[in-house]
Formats: structure tokens, C-alpha cells, sequence
């Protein structure tokens, strides 16, 4: 009878610990499977999210709303609306070719009630375009609601529901997520949505597929209704007023969808129906932290165990046996089978105890060597598993003692539970002085005496400052020194304990590195602006010279008659007026960085401007055998506001440009108004255009080629010349005036620049301004004249040598008094008017006065056209005004000389 009872006891230990072994694996694999499902949904909604958002930043959707506010082509490429939805299109299409989940995409206006603009279905695994008359208005539907009320750049994802046309749930039922995206205009102004449909239902149905025979899957939303059930009836029943919860169904999970529950995973064992579950979180939405899906697989380990039953029997056989055998053998039998039974009762204890090298015989027969064996197979999964999470706590220990950053660990009453050795040596404490106390003796003032209620806040609002962010605090050493530090915190649950891991870095030597850093760059920068401040004050010093140079160069070269040394003669001109171009352009440069280059607005005619640059170009033009056309507005008014002089060096520069690396075709220049909502009847935006049809410029290469000092990437400088300063000077200039400056071109294609001038008055809106009547002065609209400097006889003995005179023969003498009339008359009064001259104009009068005194043979007349010619065409303003100012001399000296 002792035998029966000690095996049967035996047998049923077993059996009992290995199927809780294999309840306990079970659980394991429900956790994984659950968290390799969830993975995969997590994934596919983060792809969506990433997806709508590429959409949205295509250029074809700019294009159509750019097209849509002028109801005209693009002003940017010349593209018509229709043309833009046609890109749009193709490109939903490709895209949603290569996605198998997505069954719609769109791209919705605002305008007409929510009208769908382009739209791309999926219908049994054809894509099609949806025709326009088929396009519908989607304004009242909720995800349009919510979307249009996204800031820039946020996303909307939908509810998981079933999909609807027209109103009505499509059949066969489709669920569908929905992420959708608002789309602003230039002018910060929504303008409709990009919205994509992902098809669930396919999402579902891989979860299903992926389920072993004994696993069944049930995915619900944040609310606890069902999304997928093994019984087809209640999918989706919330769409149809049947709604069944999966809280009402498994009460024990009600904790899990109160607001305050932090947990993500639950098992649960129902022994009574032989099944457990597993229930997890997935948290998709950024925006909504506490929004989720509910994963839950369920299984029956009653099935699992049935695997087993043949251990069952087997133990029930041996034990009859042994009665059997008891009853003949008794004697002999005793000692052989109550050692063995005695080892794997006494290995069982061990077991419990946590020793787990325990000796069973191998060389063990019959009923109780099946007994061993399963029991040796189970002593094995279990150490198995206990050297796994000794090994992963080694490596983490390791990783936590031997981390350079501080590690700290707190309970969520504050008191450390670690404290690894970066600790110890940043903050001076021990460990073992620090464990078990309560983290704010490592704070200064304040922060000690608000830690404790910062903490009692967080965890009962959840609200958090620094989890899951990183800041920078003051620490407190054991020295009772302070030190700035780096800290991040995070948050675990393990079980039912709730712990937080500090990771401190101290950045005392950080911060005074960036405080050298700082007065190192202030210094360079102080040194940078001194030296644009002595370039810009150079500005006279260096041109003046220049200037005489070039023109004495002119004058030399009229009066030489060797062919040699007129060649000689014309490239030190030319080479001069390279270097005075590159002096005025460095000299600009440094009087912009400087803060030194002052606007002077006065009004200005536009299409005069315009036409003059016809007229400076047009040589060049000729040469090229180029097109060139000037086009405004009709109703542009007759004076703009305007700084002539340097919108007069921005068009130079673009123009020039244009001309240079124009070959063949065409250079257009325009000019448009274009008023906005809030300008008033007299203000408008200017736009003016340099199109050319020359060699372009490469994508990468266009924002380098506003950079000083650079030029397009291969660009052949032996044939082209230049410093890259042209385009750079041009932006900084343009930018001073409170506009932009845009470039579109392809390589062979040609360049098109444009440059907006936002808010510029007509003349009619000055006149009623009396700070604006000031500059309506004559004297300001074109060029102003001074008396003659010092510096300017001083340096270069300008007028001395313009006022000599050859010896005078008698056939002069007698046209001379003829020269002197003209000069007291006619062109007297033109010099009256000088502060009416354009400089344009100003090359026109010089040109006359040259061409007087080659006439009349009278040298400082001719001179002194030549130079007044020179200084003109190179917009040389300053050495205008003082050799124009000579005039009364040159007249006095004729005078002298035929008295």
C-alpha cells in the first residue's frame, strides 16, 4: 500500500510541476507573439504617418495652389493648374502602386466645400484615377474637421472604423485608418489636406493568418470595442449601434482602460475554462500619448497539456505495475524503488530552494525512469533560463558600473536604490551613503525643498518637466560645492514598482569651453566688422585715384599716334577698369557688413530705368547678335519710391550677368505690380525680371552663387572672368531693401532671376507724407554737386592738368571765340540744369562737350569731356559731381586766354 500511495504521490508531482513549466512557457510565448504582432501594426502606422507626409511636401501640390490664387499659369515655371493635377496624379499613382495597403489617396481643397483636387483609388488591385465629375465634397466628414485645424507640419490620424462613400459603408466591409496632413499656402493660409487610406482590414487579416491553431487574436480601440473577434458578428459592431466591450467580457481587465492605469502588458490565467491571455498596448498616435489599440491574444493550454497525456498515462501504468510487483517482489523491490523516488523528492525541494545541481540517476528503468527523465528535461529549461537572466543582469550591472556618464536610480518615494561608481566620483559620496537616502541631499536650495512635491505631483497628474526630456541643473557634492549638470530622466515599471533612472553628466568643463568659444567668436566678429569698417571708409580714398587714372588713360590714348603704344594704352584701360570694377564691388561688399550703406529713396521712373539699361547693354547685345526685350505693366505708375541709384547696380549686375553668359537666344527684362490683401491702394509689391535663355545653372550650384567670393561649380573662368561678388552684392542690396531675390534655372535651359520689393509707394502717396515731400526735391532725384574737395587737386592734380592749354595757332584763335559762345550759351544752360541729369544722360552731355573741343581743337574742353564721360559710365557718382563742378574754370580759362 506505501509503495501505491508514494508512487501515485510521485506521478502526481510530476505532473503537476511540468504543466505548470509549460503553462508558464505558454505565457512566454503569448507575450512575444503579442509584442511581434503589435511591432508590425506599430510599424505600418508609422509608415503611413511618414508616408503623408512626403505627399504633402511634393511640389505639384504648391504648384496647384499657386495656379488656384492667380487662376492663371505659374508664375515660377509657366505650368497651368490642369498640368500641376496631372504630375499630382502620377505621382499617387506610383506611390500607390508600390504600398498594397493603401487603397486611397487625395489631395482635398477647402474651397467648394471640402472638393476632392485628385484622388487615386485601389479597386481589386487596379489603381484608377478618379475622373473629375466624379470627385466628391468631403467638408462635413470628421477627419476633414480635425485636420484643417493642425498646425503646420502636424498630422491627423483617424479612428480605425469602416470605410464610406457618399455617405454609406461600402460593402464588402472595408476598415480603414486614415492620416491626413494640412496643406498652407506662401501665405500661411490652409489651403485643404493630403489624406491617405490604409486598408485594416489587410493588417487584420495578417494577424489572423499568423495565429497557431490553438491561439486566437482580438484587437480592440481605446475604448474597449472590437475591432477583430473570432466571431465575425461583433467586428465592428460599433458601426451598426451593437456595442460589446472587451471589458464587459474579461472584468479583469476594467483597470486597463481607466484614465489613470500606466500599464502596458497583462497576463491572465482562467484555470476553470483551461485558457490564459495576454493583453498589451499599442500606443500610435504622437499627438494623443493615451491613445491605443488593445492586442489580446487568447489560448487554451488545456490542448497544450493534452500533448502530454501520454506521461499521464505512463505514470498511472507504472504505478500499477509497481503495485503488482509490490505485492511479489515487496522485499527486493522496496530498497530499489524508494531510493529513486527518495531522489526526486529530495531534487524537487532543491528545485524549490533554488539549487539547481541536483543528481537523478541516469540508468534508471520503468515508470520512475520516465519520471526522472522528465523531470531532469525540466530542472534543465529552468536553469536554462535562470543563467539567461543572471548573464542579462551581469551585462546590465557591468554597463551601469562602468558607464562614464552618473547613473542614479530612485523608488518613487525618491530614496536611491543605485548608485553606480560615476556617481561616487562626480558627486564625492559613497555608495553606501547614498543608498537608501532620499535623492534631494544631492540638490541645492531651492531645488532640495521642491523635489519631494514635484514628485507627489507627477505621480498623481502625470503631468512631467524633465521625464523622458533631458535639461541642465545644479548639483550638490559632498563638499557642499555646486556644479552645473546634464540630466536626463526616465521612467519603468518593474511589476508592481515604479523606478526612475537618472543620467547625470557633468558639463563643467562644457560650459566654460562654449563661454570660450563665444568670446572667441564675439572677437572675430568685432575684428570682422573693424575691418569692413576701414574698407568702407576707404571707399574715397581708392576710387578717387582710380578714376583719374582711367581717365588720363583715355586722354593719353587720343593723343598717340603709335599703333604700339595705343595698344599698350587700351589694355591698361581695360585692365584698370577690371580692378575699379572689382574695387567698387569689394568696397560694396564691405559698406553692407559694415552697416554702412544707406538707402536714398526718391521717386523714380521705372520704365525710364528700364529702357536706359536697353540703351547701356545694347552694344553687347549687338555684338552677341542676341534678342532683348523690355516689358511693364501699362497701369505701372509714372514714379515709383525707389533708391535709383542701386536698383539702378542690382539690374547692371543681373543684366550683366545675363549678357555674359548668353551665347544665343534671348535676354527679357520685366517689370509687374502685384497688390496683396493688406497693401492699400497706393502700395504694392514690385516684381522685376531677368529672364535669359544662356547656359543656366546646375540645382546644387544655386544657392553658392550668392555666396561671396564663390562661382558656379566648373564654370570657365578663362572664358567668363568674374570674382563672384556680382550676385552676392546684388542679394545683400536687394535684402537692404527689404525684399527677396529667387532663381530658377536648368542646365542648356537657361536662368530666370527675380527680385520683390515689397510695399513700394507710388508718387501720389508720397505727396501727401511730409517726411516723404522732403525727398521730392530735386536735388535728391538725380545727381548732386558739391564744391571740389582738396583731396581730389590734392592727389591727383586734376585740375591743373585739365586747364592746360596748348599753344594756341592763329587758325584756333579764330574759331575759338566762336567755341566760347557756345560754351556762355547753349551749353551753359544745359550745365545749369545738371541736377537734372541721369547719369545716363550726364555720358550723353560729356560725349557733346568732347566732341566741342576735338572740334575746335582746344584740349582742356576735350580733356575734360573725356573724363567726365569716364566717371559717368562707371556710376562713379562722387568723381561725377567734382569734375562736372570744373566747367566755370575750363570757360574762364578760354576766356583769359582771348582777351
Amino acid at each position: 500500500m506505501m509503495i501505491a500511495i508514494t508512487g501515485a504521490g510521485v506521478g502526481f508531482i510530476v505532473y503537476s510541476i511540468y504543466s505548470q513549466a509549460l503553462i508558464r512557457e505558454e505565457l512566454g510565448n503569448l507575450k512575444e507573439v503579442t509584442l511581434e504582432d503589435s511591432l508590425n501594426i506599430l510599424s505600418s502606422i508609422r509608415a503611413l504617418r511618414g508616408d503623408v507626409e512626403f505627399l504633402s511636401k511634393t511640389p505639384p501640390v504648391q504648384g496647384i495652389i499657386r495656379t488656384s490664387s492667380v487662376k492663371d499659369v505659374d508664375p515660377y515655371d509657366g505650368s497651368t493648374e490642369a498640368q500641376w493635377k496631372d504630375r499630382l496624379d502620377s505621382i499617387f499613382r506610383e506611390f500607390i502602386r508600390t504600398k498594397p495597403m493603401y487603397m486611397q489617396i487625395r489631395f482635398i481643397g477647402i474651397a467648394d466645400k471640402g472638393r476632392e483636387l485628385v484622388r487615386v483609388d485601389r479597386e481589386n488591385d487596379v489603381i484608377i484615377s478618379v475622373p473629375k465629375e466624379q470627385l466628391q465634397q468631403k467638408i462635413a466628414e470628421s477627419y476633414m474637421q480635425e485636420t484643417i485645424k493642425k498646425e503646420p507640419g502636424s498630422i491627423y490620424l483617424s479612428e480605425i472604423n469602416l470605410n464610406r462613400e457618399h455617405g454609406k459603408i461600402m460593402v464588402p466591409h472595408t476598415p480603414v485608418i486614415r492620416a491626413a496632413v494640412p496643406v498652407y499656402s506662401a501665405k500661411n493660409e490652409i489651403f485643404g489636406i493630403v489624406v491617405i487610406n490604409l486598408n485594416f482590414g489587410l493588417m487584420i487579416k495578417q494577424l489572423q493568418d499568423s495565429m497557431v491553431p490553438r491561439h486566437s487574436v482580438y484587437l480592440v480601440n481605446d475604448s474597449g470595442a472590437f475591432l477583430l473577434h473570432r466571431d465575425p458578428t461583433l467586428f465592428f459592431g460599433f458601426e451598426f449601434g451593437r456595442i460589446t466591450l472587451v471589458q464587459d467580457d474579461i472584468p479583469e481587465l476594467k483597470a486597463m482602460f481607466e484614465a489613470e492605469n500606466i500599464d502596458t502588458d497583462r497576463s491572465l490565467l482562467f484555470k476553470p475554462k483551461g485558457t490564459a491571455i495576454h493583453y498589451h498596448k499599442i500606443f500610435f498616435d504622437p499627438d494623443h500619448p493615451r491613445r491605443h489599440l488593445g492586442l489580446m491574444i487568447e489560448t487554451s493550454y488545456q490542448e497544450l497539456l493534452s500533448e502530454s497525456s501520454i506521461l499521464q498515462t505512463q505514470s498511472f501504468i507504472g504505478i500499477l505495475l509497481l503495485i503488482f510487483s509490490g505485492s511479489v517482489l515487496a522485499y527486493f523491490l522496496t530498497r530499489q524503488l524508494t531510493r529513486p523516488l527518495q531522489q526526486i523528492t529530495q531534487s524537487a525541494r532543491s528545485v524549490a530552494e533554488g539549487d539547481y545541481e541536483v543528481y537523478l540517476p541516469e540508468k534508471v528503468g520503468g515508470e520512475v525512469g520516465i519520471l526522472m527523465g522528465a523531470f531532469r528535461v525540466m530542472i534543465q529549461r529552468v536553469k536554462e533560463r535562470t543563467r539567461l537572466l543572471q548573464e542579462n543582469e551581469a551585462r546590465t550591472n557591468a554597463i551601469v558600473t562602468t558607464a562614464v556618464d552618473a547613473i542614479i536610480t530612485i523608488d518613487e518615494n525618491g530614496f536611491v536604490d543605485t548608485f553606480n561608481k560615476a556617481a561616487e566620483e562626480i558627486f564625492g559620496y559613497r555608495k553606501e551613503e547614498v543608498n537608501g537616502q532620499n535623492i534631494k541631499m544631492l540638490m541645492p536650495s531651492p531645488e532640495r525643498e521642491n523635489h519631494d512635491v514635484y514628485l507627489q505631483s507627477y505621480l498623481h497628474s502625470g503631468n512631467a518637466k524633465i521625464i523622458g526630456a533631458g535639461r541642465n541643473v545644479t548639483g550638490l557634492r559632498k563638499d557642499g560645492t555646486t556644479f552645473p549638470m546634464s540630466l536626463a530622466v526616465s521612467e519603468v515599471m518593474l511589476g508592481d514598482r515604479r523606478l526612475f533612472t537618472g543620467i547625470i553628466r557633468d558639463i563643467t568643463r562644457q560650459q566654460e569651453m562654449e563661454e570660450t568659444l563665444r568670446f572667441s567668436k564675439e572677437q572675430a566678429e568685432a575684428a570682422n566688422v573693424a575691418k569692413s569698417q576701414f574698407l568702407a571708409n576707404m571707399s574715397h580714398e581708392i576710387r578717387t585715384p582710380m578714376n583719374v587714372f582711367l581717365g588720363f588713360t583715355e586722354i593719353l590714348k587720343e593723343m598717340e599716334d603709335d599703333p604700339t603704344k595705343v595698344k599698350y594704352l587700351e589694355n591698361i584701360h581695360s585692365s584698370g577698369h577690371a580692378l575699379l570694377h572689382l574695387i567698387n564691388d569689394i568696397l560694396d561688399l564691405s559698406k553692407i557688413e559694415a552697416d554702412k550703406l544707406e538707402l536714398q529713396y526718391s521717386p523714380t521712373s521705372l520704365q525710364a530705368l528700364l529702357q536706359e539699361m536697353q540703351t547701356l547693354f545694347n552694344q553687347k547685345i549687338v555684338d552677341k547678335g542676341l534678342e532683348f526685350s523690355v516689358e511693364f505693366d501699362k497701369d505701372m505708375p509714372n514714379l515709383l519710391i525707389l533708391d535709383e541709384t542701386r536698383l539702378r547696380q542690382v539690374l547692371i549686375n543681373l543684366i550683366g550677368n545675363a549678357v555674359k553668359f548668353t551665347d544665343n537666344g534671348y535676354i527679357r527684362l520685366s517689370a509687374f505690380l502685384h497688390k496683396t490683401e493688406e497693401q492699400t491702394k497706393q502700395s504694392s509689391d514690385l516684381h522685376i525680371v531677368v529672364v535669359d535663355s544662356g547656359i543656366g545653372i546646375p540645382e546644387d550650384q544655386q544657392e553658392k552663387i550668392f555666396k561671396a567670393f564663390e562661382q558656379q561649380k566648373d564654370q570657365q573662368q578663362k572664358q567668363y572672368g568674374g570674382t563672384g561678388l556680382g550676385l552676392s552684392i546684388t542679394k545683400k542690396i536687394v535684402e537692404l531693401m527689404g525684399g527677396t531675390i529667387l532663381v530658377a534655372s536648368q542646365q542648356e535651359q537657361g536662368s530666370r532671376f527675380e527680385v520683390i520689393l515689397p510695399g513700394v509707394q507710388s508718387h501720389s502717396m508720397a505727396e501727401s507724407d511730409d517726411y516723404l515731400e522732403q525727398s521730392l526735391d530735386p536735388q535728391s532725384m538725380h545727381l548732386e554737386y558739391t564744391l571740389l574737395t582738396p583731396s581730389l587737386t590734392e592727389n591727383i592734380s586734376i585740375t591743373e592738368d585739365l586747364l592746360s592749354v596748348e599753344p594756341i595757332t592763329p587758325e584756333n584763335r579764330n574759331k575759338l571765340p566762336q567755341l566760347l559762345q557756345l560754351l556762355e550759351g547753349e551749353v551753359k544752360k544745359k550745365w545749369d540744369q545738371r541736377t537734372g541729369l541721369s547719369l545716363q544722360d550726364t555720358v550723353i552731355f560729356a560725349s557733346e562737350l568732347k566732341q566741342l573741343g576735338e572740334q575746335y581743337q582746344y584740349s582742356p574742353l576735350l580733356n575734360w569731356g573725356k573724363l567726365l564721360r569716364e566717371a559717368a559710365e562707371i556710376f562713379d557718382i562722387e568723381a561725377t559731381n567734382k569734375i562736372m563742378l570744373i566747367y566755370p574754370e575750363i570757360v574762364q580759362k578760354l576766356s583769359d586766354g582771348l582777351s
